[in-house]
C-alpha cells in the first residue's frame, strides 16, 4: 500500500542575527510565490537561516517499506563566487517554531548530507528516507531541516529558497509505501480466522487452505 503526507502548516524558517533569533512563516518573491529560506554570508559569522518543516506521521505498527521525501527548489541566489552546499537533517519533532538557539541547533537524528548546490536546477528535489520513517512510524510527526553546510568563507553570500506550505503548488510532501500486520509471513502459525496452515489447527474458520 502506498499513501502521500503532505507537510503540517507549521513549517517556516529561522534567522539569526548574532545572538537574537526570529521566526519567520515565509517569504515571497516577485511573482507572489511562498517560499522558505536558508541563508548564509562570509561577511558575518553569526548571522544565518535555516529552514523547518514537518509531517503527520502516526503510522503505528505498520512496515515502512520505502519512503521518499520531496521539496521544491523556488530558487538559489550565490554572490560572488559562493558555492556552499545545503544540507538535509532529519531533526527531533520541534512543535510550532520559536524564536530560540535551542530550536535553532536542535538534535540531529540524521544527517542526509548535501542535498543541493549552488548551481543546482530549480525545480523538485527528493532524498530516500525510507529507514529513518521506519525508525520513527509511531510517532506523531517527523521533522526535517535544511541548512548551510558551512557558513561562506571564501566570499559573498548563498541563499537557497524552498517552496513554502502557504503555496499549495509547491508544498513538500512524503510518499510512503508500507505493509500491514496481516500481511507478515505466518512463520507456520495460523490466524484466528483460518482451521489449518501448514497442519496448524485453529478452532474456528474454515476447514482447508489450498487442500491441507
Amino acid at each position: 500500500m502506498s499513501l502521500t503526507r503532505y507537510e503540517a502548516s507549521d513549517d517556516g524558517y529561522i534567522s539569526r542575527d548574532g545572538s537574537s533569533y526570529t521566526v519567520h512563516d515565509y517569504s515571497l518573491t516577485w511573482d507572489g510565490r511562498y517560499r522558505i529560506l536558508v541563508r548564509g554570508m562570509a561577511w558575518s559569522s553569526t548571522e544565518e537561516h535555516r529552514a523547518y518543516k514537518r509531517f503527520i506521521m502516526d503510522m503505528g505498527s505498520n512496515t515502512i517499506t520505502a519512503a521518499t521525501l520531496y521539496w521544491y527548489l523556488d530558487s538559489r541566489d550565490a554572490d560572488d563566487g559562493c558555492t556552499t552546499a545545503c544540507k538535509l537533517e532529519q531533526i527531533d519533532d520541534y512543535g510550532t517554531l520559536s524564536a530560540t538557539s535551542a530550536e535553532f541547533t536542535g538534535t540531529v537524528k540524521h544527517d542526509y548530507g548535501n542535498v543541493m548546490l549552488y548551481n543546482s536546477a530549480i525545480g523538485w528535489k527528493s532524498q530516500d528516507v525510507s529507514a529513518e520513517i521506519e525508525a520513527s512510524k509511531a510517532d506523531a510527526y517527523v521533522a526535517f531541516r535544511w541548512r548551510l553546510a558551512s557558513i561562506p568563507t571564501n566570499s559573498g553570500d548563498i541563499d537557497y529558497y524552498i517552496g513554502a506550505y502557504e503555496d499549495a503548488t509547491y508544498k513538500a510532501y512524503l510518499t510512503i509505501t508500507y505493509t500491514t500486520g496481516w500481511q507478515h509471513k505466518f512463520n507456520n502459525i495460523a490466524p484466528a480466522s483460518v482451521e489449518k496452515i501448514n497442519n496448524i489447527a485453529r478452532t474456528t474458520g474454515i476447514d482447508k487452505v489450498n487442500n491441507i
